[in-house]
Formats: C-alpha cells, structure tokens, sequence
C-alpha cells in the first residue's frame, strides 16, 4: 500500500511531497518522474525509511524529517481549505474552487449584507468597548441572522463530509472545531479599531457546546424568549456573530476566494491570526489540477 509523506529540509521554502510504494519512492508532481535520479530511487528494505531518503536522495540535508499525511496526492476535505505542500505558509487554500463559485457568491454575498447592517448599527452605536453591552431590535435581527448563517455553514460542511441527520446540533456542530481550527483564527475589524481583537470560537469546549460559543447561546436566548433574553443580544454578540460569519468563509473556501477579492470585505476585515498547520496536514496537489477530489473527514 502506497504512504504518502511531506518532507521538509532546511532551507527549502517548499514542502516536497513523496510517495512510498513497496521499494519506490517518488516525488510528486515531476513529469516522467522515473528519468530523474534525485526525484526516483529504490529504498532499501533493511533500513528505516529516513535511513533510506539519506542513503538515495542527493538532496538529503541533516534536520530534513519525513511527515506522513493521511490524503493522497489530489486529495483534500470537502469544503476545508488548507495551505498546500507548495506553499506551506500561505493562508490556506480551497482546490477546485472554481467547481463552487455558486456556493462561494452566494457566502460572499451574505457576508457583505451582514457587513452593511453593522455599520448601520454603528452609525448610531460607537463599536468601543464601553458600548459593548448595548442591545436593541437591530442588534438583535443582526445577531440572529448572523447566527442562522454561521449554523447553515456547519450543515454545509458536515454534510459535505458525509454527516447526515435530519436535526443536527450543536453537539454535531463542534466536530468542525478541530477539523478547520476555528479557535485558532482571530479578526481585526478595520473601521472599528475600539473593540479589539475578535475570536468568537476561541473558547468553544465540546464539554458544553451551546454555553461555551456565546454568541450562539445569546442567539438561542433571544430568538426563543426575547423578553426574558432581550438583554443577552448585545452589540459584542453580533459582532461575533458576524466575524464567526467571516471565519467560516474562510475556513471553507480560503482567505483569497472570500476577503481578498472582495474589496468591501478586505476594507472591513483583517485576519489577525490563522491556523498553524502541521506538514502532515498540508494538501498535495498534483501536476495535473484537475485530478483533485474530494474525501470525507473522518468526523
């Protein structure tokens, strides 16, 4: 059974992709990749495999280690974009995202209508930290729609990923926390410098779902009492919500696809913080694009 490795060596900006099969390594990507020496060699059965890449790979620095990766050459999670071996500190990318443009247009176009109430709200309320508590009707629907979008991009992704149920909840929704690294992305809203840093997932534990995402809970209060909870949907909820919004886009379809193209969404928001991948997670595309498919993440 073939093993597929990312390799990295010291001063080598690249990750280089390697198949294992049998006695075979390769790298992947080189056309006619068995006429060129540094590129294909047998291994030798009798050595650990590092030994191996020493022995036979004229490149062989001291320090380079082999990281094995669980997807193929081609292969990458459905709607979860990651940097590439290529590009190991890129923002992440999403292959074959020109097979999604529907879906990304219509997150693009969400967003930027999510973006366009907030600053209606904020025309009135000053996004500092003092105003943070403030609620109202406006801030309640902005909160509420922001939230409804965030649980239609959980469904999405976990149905893309072969999840099924007819009610899912936020028990199902939190299995996208480790698998895009939500808690690990953290926003800068431009035009708002007084609120600080924005991480709605930071603190989102699996020990309690629904209490521990708190604009989710601020959500489930006001939508289901808004009497009792009016009080819960403030300013800082909907604020999360909406850049809970920005990180779900991205996460899905790549920083590129979402904000960068978009000029009103690259003035509103920066991505202070993103995730730090491992070699092992990177995606490796092959030299022929359109070989890429898509496969299940085992939730």
């Amino acid at each position: 059974m073939a093993r597929y490795f990312s390799m990295v060596a010291p001063g080598i900006r690249e990750n280089l992709a390697w198949v294992v099969d049998g006695d075979e390594a390769y790298r992947v990507g080189i056309p006619d990749v068995k006429t060129h020496p540094n590129c294909y060699f047998k291994l030798d059965p009798s050595d650990p495999l590092l030994e191996s890449f020493e022995k036979s790979w004229l490149g062989w620095r001291a320090g380079t280690v082999l990281h094995e990766k669980p997807l193929a050459p081609g292969e990458y999670y459905a709607r979860m974009a990651r940097p590439i071996d290529n590009h190991p500190n890129d923002p992440g990318r999403f292959p074959t995202h020109s097979l999604y443009q529907t879906e990304i247009a219509g997150t693009v176009g969400q967003l930027v209508s999510l973006v366009g109430r907030l600053r209606e709200i904020c025309q009135s309320v000053q996004p500092e930290k003092a105003n943070l508590p403030v609620y109202g009707h406006a801030i309640r629907e902005c909160l509420m729609i922001a939230a409804t979008e965030v649980e239609s991009h959980w469904k999405a992704v976990l149905r893309a990923n072969g999840v099924t149920g007819a009610r899912l909840s936020t028990t199902d929704y939190i299995k996208t926390l480790a698998a895009m690294k939500l808690n690990e992305y953290e926003l800068i809203f431009s035009h708002y410098p007084g609120i600080g840093v924005v991480a709605p997932f930071k603190w989102w534990e699996i020990s309690a779902p629904t209490q521990t995402l708190a604009f989710y809970d601020a959500y489930n209060a006001v939508k289901h009492d808004r009497e009792s909870a009016f009080a819960r949907g403030t300013l800082e909820q909907a604020i999360n919500g909406v850049g809970a919004c920005a990180i779900m886009a991205v996460a899905q379809f790549g920083l590129t696809d979402v904000i960068n193209r978009n000029r009103s969404l690259a003035e509103y928001f920066q991505v202070r913080s993103r995730p730090k991948w491992t070699p092992g997670e990177l995606y490796t595309m092959d030299f022929d694009p359109w070989k890429a498919q898509p496969v299940h993440y085992p939730f």
